[in-house]
């Protein structure tokens, strides 16, 4: 597991919800703090965090985090930009799992699943009931494309371009597809987690 370096993108601007996504609350932590939370749990190896250049409040409010914090300058250009913001700080020879902090609500077991199956040729992708989701995890074969190729759609231009080496995962959690962009999303998933949290008071959530 410790071969597969997650990167969390967490440097969007956050126009439709309205404020930092990253510093939203669920289950009493932070949606950045949860998320790597999961991942540590999941065995991974240590995150990689984007954040904007200019934005300390997101480290100052982490600080307990085992993270590497990486700064986005020009985050405005959108998603790809982050991406290879995060890549400068993943170890070459290494996987990469593409984490979106507004997807939050991925199972440790699903993190598992996706390290479990990577590989230098291979582009691991999450299916929940016939839908794609993330995290997606990219093979060290496709670094140079995401740090440099020519790709106008991000990350998922590398993926269009190397279908041979997708692989999919069946995986039993919606919340790789659960994307909280707006306040009535963010609102649905709270109020989902709250239920979710009185039935297992006994046991653990979020596997």
């Amino acid at each position: 597991m410790q071969r597969v370096v997650p990167v969390v993108l967490a440097a969007g601007s956050s126009t439709r919800m309205g404020q930092c996504k990253a510093l939203l609350t669920w289950r009493k932590q932070t949606f950045l703090g949860f998320i790597c939370r999961q991942l540590a749990r999941a065995g991974l190896a240590r995150p990689v965090v984007v954040i904007p250049a200019s934005d300390d409040t997101i480290c100052r409010l982490h600080s307990t985090l085992e993270v590497d914090w990486a700064r986005n300058a020009h985050p405005e250009q959108g998603m790809l930009s982050s991406v290879r913001a995060g890549l400068k700080h993943v170890p070459r020879g290494r996987e990469v799992m593409l984490c979106l902090v507004d997807h939050p609500a991925v199972r440790v077991r699903t993190y598992r699943a996706l390290a479990g199956m990577a590989g230098a040729e291979r582009i691991v992708i999450p299916v929940w009931q016939g839908r794609r989701g993330h995290p997606v995890v990219f093979g060290r074969r496709f670094r140079e494309e995401l740090e440099e190729g020519d790709c106008p759609g991000g990350a998922r231009s590398v993926v269009e371009k190397n279908l041979e080496a997708v692989r999919t995962i069946a995986v039993c959690d919606r919340g790789i597809v659960c994307d909280i962009d707006t306040a009535e999303e963010y609102a649905y998933l709270v109020r989902k987690g709250e239920r979710k949290g009185r039935k297992g008071q006994k046991g653990r959530t979020g596997d």
